[in-house]
């Protein structure tokens, strides 16, 4: 190699140089010249994005500035029309009536040359579909049930049902007992929707005969019986064994026994 000519560049001139002490923080800092760096910009989030007419909605500003800056205004526009409805930062607006709205919020920070970025969401605004609503409680008795249904007088007969709640929403009923007619009894049931829970009465009637049980509309009947009379002292025939006739004849033959001996008695 051939060295270099007398007055050419040394060694230390070839290629970019470094240099230290130099700050260029200016430029980091600084906003990007096409456009804002990722995660830099107008944002927001809504309470709720859905809700019904009358109902105030909250925006909270989660807008993130250029590095260096302030966000120093905000611009809402809460029904599209592109007037601004609020300057605050953290507003609430209400919406009075049913639609679908694009709610936008316009930053704006000084940055030298300025800057301002928009963000957009949608909130729609409708009546509560009342397919949605919980059915209403729907109550009513079934499967009556009666053990049991013979009884001697003044014992004790079970008279059960069951109380149904056919709605989604919890509900109460009150059950009652009737007996030929006359109400004897009631009970207050608090059924949650789709279940159902046993109602129980307890009834005994003195005097024989047939009774008409009813709870709520279901129908049922039960029967006291006469008790038998039955003596300690004298046997009923069916216990001795003996029949009407038989009787007869044992008379009949002690009859014969004593005439034939009265006779017996006069020959002698």
């Amino acid at each position: 190699m051939g060295e270099e000519p007398e007055g050419g560049p040394s060694w230390e001139d070839k290629g970019d140089r470094v240099m230290a002490a130099i700050d260029f923080t200016p430029w980091l800092d600084g906003p990007c010249p096409s456009g804002s760096p990722v995660d830099i910009g107008a944002k927001f989030t809504p309470s709720s994005r859905s809700g019904e007419p009358g109902e105030a909605v909250k925006f909270k500003d989660i807008s993130t500035p250029p590095p260096g800056c302030v966000i120093d205004r905000w611009e809402w526009d809460f029904d599209g029309d592109g007037e601004v409805d609020s300057t605050e930062q953290n507003p609430s607006f209400v919406f009075n009536r049913e639609g679908t709205f694009r709610v936008t919020l316009t930053v704006y920070a000084d940055c030298g040359d300025g800057f301002e970025d928009s963000y957009t969401l949608i909130v729609t605004i409708a009546k509560a579909d009342d397919r949605d609503r919980e059915d209403p409680a729907k109550m009513g008795v079934s499967y009556l049930n009666i053990d049991p249904v013979q009884v001697l007088p003044n014992q004790e007969v079970v008279v059960s049902a069951n109380v149904c709640n056919q709605g989604e929403e919890r509900g109460t009923l009150t059950a009652t007992l009737m007996v030929n007619g006359n109400a004897e009894q009631s009970q207050s049931v608090a059924v949650s929707g789709g279940s159902c829970q046993q109602v129980t009465f307890r009834t005994s009637q003195p005097i024989p005969g047939t009774y008409q049980v009813a709870i709520n509309g279901m129908t049922g009947q039960f029967s006291v019986l006469a008790p038998r009379t039955v003596t300690n002292t004298v046997p009923s025939q069916a216990e001795s064994g003996l029949g009407t006739w038989g009787i007869i004849a044992i008379v009949a033959v002690a009859i014969v026994l004593i005439v034939a001996l009265v006779i017996i008695f006069r020959k002698e």
